[in-house]
């Protein structure tokens, strides 16, 4: 399989219940840990902020995402949004899947996320587009990675 250019730059769109646009200069986080691979992106006002996880890491590819896979401690996506000044948290949204696809040495990659805000899914929130790390911090073994939380919007 051929594998795509490494990414140039981050540039995510939002968009649903909150529309913003998150580009290159804002900071990525991306951790390699115990067979998980999770890109988090937190920025200041509006608070916006997504974190991904791809349990199962074995090198570039795409991970899928869904509800399912999330709640059994799989890959997972998280957004995080100020919402009419309510901090707000989606989760995958059922019945569609996002996915997560990660470049050749793990520092940039895409994603591609439809959620919504739990069962009564009065909102939704996609993101998707590019991504590159500010840095790759990798750790030994062992057991699943736990990215530093995201700030909760307030």
């Amino acid at each position: 399989m051929k594998q795509k250019p490494p990414t140039a730059s981050t540039d995510l769109t939002f968009s649903g219940a909150d529309a913003a646009n998150l580009t290159s200069s804002t900071t990525v986080s991306c951790i390699l840990l115990g067979g998980r691979y999770t890109m988090s992106i937190a920025t200041g006002i509006p608070p916006v902020g997504v974190t991904v996880t791809a349990a199962g890491y074995t090198g570039p590819g795409t991970y899928p995402i869904t509800l399912a896979s999330a709640g059994a401690g799989g890959s997972s996506a998280e957004v995080a949004l100020n919402l009419h000044g309510i901090g707000a948290v989606f989760l995958p949204a059922v019945g569609q899947e996002s996915q997560i696809t990660i470049d050749s040495g793990g520092m940039s990659g895409s994603v591609d996320i439809h959620s919504n805000d739990g069962p009564s899914a009065n909102y939704h929130e996609d993101v998707s587009g590019t991504f590159k790390c500010s840095a790759l911090h990798a750790g030994a073994g062992g057991g699943s990675a736990s990215p530093s939380p995201s700030p909760s919007p307030s």
